[in-house]
């Protein structure tokens, strides 16, 4: 006998075994719909992005992937918690921003654009023959200050990493945005390209101002 919730009742098939998914129809990829349907697939998957680690004279970057909110939640209640029993309640907002980098670094990345493995921007991971290095104690071991780590923390490499709290905070911001909406760069070049064609070609036209005639004496 099929159970049915409280949010099924009414419902038709409530109660039922689902059926087969109806396979979608074949269209071509050029198509209106199709195009619809690759950008679906595109926004759907994971986006990534390099953002340059202030201080290093844009040698050293890091790839970031967006932090969905409930786990970005998750991370500012760990941080006052944490702040709070360490005595360092001030510090609770730079911790919150230091772990959220830190959960949302794919790898920490150098310019290189000579590499062979250099993606189309010059960016190679900073010990790409043994894998990606994310804020951890590997890259400190690699950037010579692992013993100011206290082991390898995460937020302490961070905190080392940046030449200051503020320049952390920078970053934080400019990441944070994107994450907030990866696509942001993407529908700001679509607006900037519609308003580009609604511009008039001469600015005299919003004057009226003959655009032959000469300027007032």
């Amino acid at each position: 006998m099929s159970v049915v919730s409280d949010d099924e009742e009414g419902q038709p098939g409530a109660g039922q075994e689902p059926g087969p998914v109806p396979a979608a129809p074949v269209v071509s990829p050029g198509s209106a719909l199709g195009q619809v349907r690759a950008r679906r697939r595109e926004l759907r998957s994971e986006r990534t992005k390099v953002f340059v680690i202030p201080g290093y004279g844009a040698k050293l970057a890091a790839r970031y992937k967006p932090v969905d909110y409930e786990r970005t939640m998750e991370i500012r209640r760990g941080a006052a918690k944490r702040s709070f029993h360490e005595g360092l309640r001030n510090f609770a907002e730079l911790y919150a921003e230091i772990d959220t980098l830190a959960s949302g670094c794919v790898e920490v990345v150098v310019k290189d654009p000579d590499h062979q493995q250099a993606d189309e921007d010059g960016w190679v991971g900073i010990d790409c023959e043994h894998g990606p290095v994310r804020f951890e104690q590997h890259l400190a071991e690699l950037l010579d200050f692992a013993g100011q780590t206290n082991g390898g923390r995460a937020r302490m490499v961070v905190l080392e990493l940046f030449p200051s709290e503020g320049a952390i905070e920078d970053h934080f911001m400019e990441v944070s945005a994107w994450m907030d909406n990866p696509f942001l760069d993407e529908t700001y070049d679509e607006e900037t390209d519609d308003d580009a064609e609604a511009e008039p070609e001469d600015e005299r036209e919003l004057t009226g101002e003959s655009v032959g005639s000469a300027p007032p004496a």
